[in-house]
């Protein structure tokens, strides 16, 4: 029966797929880099950050923080070629249920081009999401919808805390994530963190780069742009 339902998902996922492929999903006027994640604004890892980040602003001045409001774990990143009308059909090929909760374990790691991200990346993922979420990554690609990337046949779930704001950083921005890293490790207490993805954490599509009024989210819900509002 597990199997079987596996089976129906990934059909109707690659039903999707296809549809959006036939549908011609080219660059549209949409502004924004388009992608999906889960929210970690309200968990246990954005507390404890909460209370560090003030001292960590004061600190590491040359790094980039994230907002408590921008945790996030990225799933699948489009970009900016997307279509505001193929948005319904790109959520039904994005589905990926949780059927119980899952105990992650948290790591502090480097991410990105020379090391420019400082991140809790998250093992303990089944292996199941892992595979479906790369299956559709490659399979988007494949349509259209996304170009390649070349993290497209891995999964590393991660909660970007700090970054440099040049790419690759600069030597200064360098020893500050070094020294980033080795201070976020001792204050944040892993050992006793408790992070939970939970069935009802649902997947939420987002806008990197987007005109708003505020800085602060720097992610907006795709829903207000293509809204108006």
């Amino acid at each position: 029966m597990k199997t079987q339902c596996l089976s129906l998902r990934a059909a109707a996922a690659l039903l999707a797929l296809a549809a959006l492929a036939l549908s011609a999903f080219a660059a549209a006027p949409a502004r924004g880099l388009l992608f999906s994640a889960f929210l970690f604004d309200r968990t246990p890892l954005a507390e404890r950050w909460a209370v560090l980040r003030p001292e960590a602003e004061r600190l590491f001045p040359a790094l980039k923080l994230k907002a408590i409001a921008d945790l996030h774990v990225t799933v699948v990143y489009i970009g900016g070629e997307w279509d505001a009308e193929k948005l319904a059909g790109l959520r039904q090929a994005v589905t990926l249920p949780l059927r119980e909760a899952v105990a992650l374990v948290p790591e502090v790691a480097f991410f990105g081009r020379g090391n420019r991200v400082v991140a809790i990346e998250l093992q303990g993922f089944p292996d199941e999401f892992r595979e479906r979420v790369i299956g559709i990554k490659k399979s988007l690609s494949q349509a259209g919808v996304k170009r390649p990337e070349p993290y497209d046949d891995t999964f590393r779930p991660h909660v970007t805390l700090a970054e440099a704001p040049d790419s690759p950083p600069t030597g200064e921005q360098a020893r500050q994530l070094d020294a980033f890293r080795l201070w976020i490790s001792e204050r944040l207490d892993l050992t006793t963190l408790q992070v939970t993805l939970d069935p009802g954490m649902p997947i939420r599509w987002l806008l990197a780069d987007a005109p708003r009024s505020a800085p602060i989210p720097e992610y907006v819900p795709v829903e207000t742009h293509v809204n108006g509002e």
